[in-house]
């Protein structure tokens, strides 16, 4: 693991994992209790049941994330779906006002129609009484 000389997490199998991580670009793991004490430090390669705990629980938190995802996904899908059902209402909605306001006009010319007619007949009924 990469980090600092003093971010010592515990010691295991001569190589100490440590917390920090300072410097990619060099790998440094203490070797044993003496190079902790002394300071000294070599470039040792990590071991490898360290990279491969690494690599579970990296495997682990990506498959974790893929769920959450998988989860977010259908979550958002499930409100485009109400989204454009409730459009689709709205559309419908409009549609039938546009309907209902047709039929108001032309019931309201039928009526202007009748008014008209009746006016005019009433109007002819009236001079023929006078």
């Amino acid at each position: 693991m990469y980090g600092s000389d003093t971010n010592v997490s515990k010691m295991k199998d001569k190589h100490v994992i440590l917390f920090e991580w300072v410097n990619p670009r060099k790998k440094r793991v203490y070797e044993s209790e003496g190079e902790l004490s002394t300071g000294q430090i070599s470039a040792v390669q990590k071991p490898a049941c360290c990279t491969e705990n690494m690599l579970s629980s990296l495997k682990e938190t990506m498959d974790s994330l893929r769920e959450e995802m998988k989860i977010m996904m259908h979550t958002l899908k499930e409100m485009k779906d109400q989204q454009e059902t409730r459009f689709g209402n709205f559309e419908k909605d409009m549609s039938d006002i546009k309907i209902t306001i047709c039929q108001l006009q032309k019931t309201n010319e039928v009526v202007d129609d009748s008014l008209d007619y009746l006016g005019k007949k009433m109007f002819k009924t009236g001079e023929r009484h006078r």
